[in-house]
């Protein structure tokens, strides 16, 4: 009596015998057509990568990072000039 498929069989016949049909015990073919009716959407749709945001960020800071470096390194060489004359 271990094949769960005959337990599942005779706790469905059990259950139609005392007139409860349970709602989760379908047979596959309507099991099936109930899945592809009422599953979830797909990971991907419920919770959205961050990603591209995350990357859009990174450039901008390395941008600006190198903005600061550029108008440093001018305003220290502009400053150096002025000293040595």
């Amino acid at each position: 009596m271990k094949d769960p498929k005959k337990l599942s069989e005779l706790i469905e016949l059990h259950l139609e015998l005392k007139g409860e049909a349970h709602p989760m015990l379908y047979r596959e073919d309507e099991l099936i057509a109930t899945l592809d009716d009422s599953t979830l959407p797909p990971r991907r749709d419920i919770f959205p990568s961050n990603r591209p945001k995350l990357t859009r960020l990174f450039y901008n800071t390395l941008f600006v990072l190198f903005l600061i470096l550029v108008i440093g390194l001018t305003v220290w060489g502009a400053k150096m000039q002025l000293n040595d004359s």
